[in-house]
């Protein structure tokens, strides 16, 4: 497979015998600009900055946002990888290694920002490793005033 750079926004897969197979975008800006009902993906972004941030407190919709996006990702790296891996010959090989990677990225972001949720609420994080007790945890209120946390987040 011959793959070349046009430019910075698009790299071209060409086949063997030189037809174009697909263009796959590079510029991620659309992706930063987009918007659900008003949603802004600035709680997703904001998670990722703290990923190594278990201290303080994240808002409900803060950890909810951040879920609809991490899944919103996962299924267009799916998408994407299961396309590319199949021009290229690898099939679902290499979409599930592009999963792995993306799981395996994601995981100390999603832990932070769910003992962030926690601790919203006044539970302790370690609460994190109660598999679907922390899903009920995850849709209570949070406390409106500062506990053993901090402050509410905003």
């Amino acid at each position: 497979m011959l793959h070349r750079l046009i430019g910075k926004s698009c790299l071209v897969l060409r086949s063997e015998r030189g037809i174009n197979a697909g263009c796959l975008s590079l510029s991620l800006d659309w992706f930063t600009k987009l918007m659900i009902h008003g949603v802004d993906m600035n709680y997703y972004i904001k998670a990722l900055r703290n990923f190594a941030n278990f201290k303080g407190r994240s808002t409900r919709r803060e950890y909810w946002i951040f879920v609809l996006f991490n899944i919103i990702v996962s299924i267009v790296i799916m998408i994407v990888a299961g396309v590319v891996g199949s021009v290229l010959g690898y099939g679902k090989t290499f979409s599930d290694m592009v999963n792995g990677i993306y799981s395996l990225g994601i995981l100390v972001p999603g832990l932070a920002v769910g003992v962030r949720r926690l601790h919203d609420i006044g539970k302790s994080g370690w609460w994190i490793v109660v598999p679907f007790l922390n899903l009920i945890f995850f849709c209570f209120a949070g406390d409106p005033n500062e506990n053993e946390y901090g402050l509410p987040s905003r």
